[in-house]
């Protein structure tokens, strides 16, 4: 007898407009933020590994702002909406880090917080959506995965952490 493994289904448009939106807000405001750290006092390689991330993250809220759907029955500004809670909660720690005007505990916030917290929700995101349904999002979502892998061995390695996950 063969096991049946449980699927989830695949979002409604509502719900991945909605996850759409979510991750498009949170990479403008990590753009915002990161880019702000970016000029503070510290070391140049620290500052500019700030800026290029934070050049990422406006591009990845781009990315994900022309996944969004177009249809006269969903209008886009009900899908400018606030990230979901746990990356909310990241964010308002790098803002709060930034408030500190330390460059190394704005990217350690980063990578131990922020990092994390989107990676997971874009895994979940990842997890509903099916590649047959909706390809680009599926493109953008594994673009976005590669590059919060890349920063998180890049900031690992630039603070000393040894430690990439």
């Amino acid at each position: 007898m063969t096991a049946v493994q449980e699927v989830e289904p695949p979002m409604l448009l509502d719900e991945a407009a909605t996850r759409i939106g979510q991750a498009c807000r949170a990479h403008a405001r990590v753009f915002e933020l990161l880019g702000r750290a970016s000029t503070m006092a510290g070391p140049a390689p620290l500052l500019v590994s700030l800026h290029l991330s934070s050049r990422a993250h406006g591009a990845a809220a781009e990315a994900f702002a022309d996944r969004l759907p177009v249809s006269a029955s969903l209008p886009l500004e009900r899908y400018d909406v606030e990230p979901a809670a746990a990356i909310a909660a990241a964010l308002d720690a790098l803002d709060g880090a930034l408030a500190s005007g330390v460059a190394d505990a704005v990217a350690e916030v980063y990578l131990r917080t922020v990092l994390p917290a989107l990676s997971s929700a874009h895994g979940a995101h990842r997890a509903r959506t099916r590649p047959w349904c909706d390809a680009p999002v599926v493109a953008v979502l594994e673009a976005v995965e590669r590059q919060l892998a890349a920063d998180r061995a890049h900031f690992a390695q630039l603070l000393g952490t040894g430690a990439s996950s």
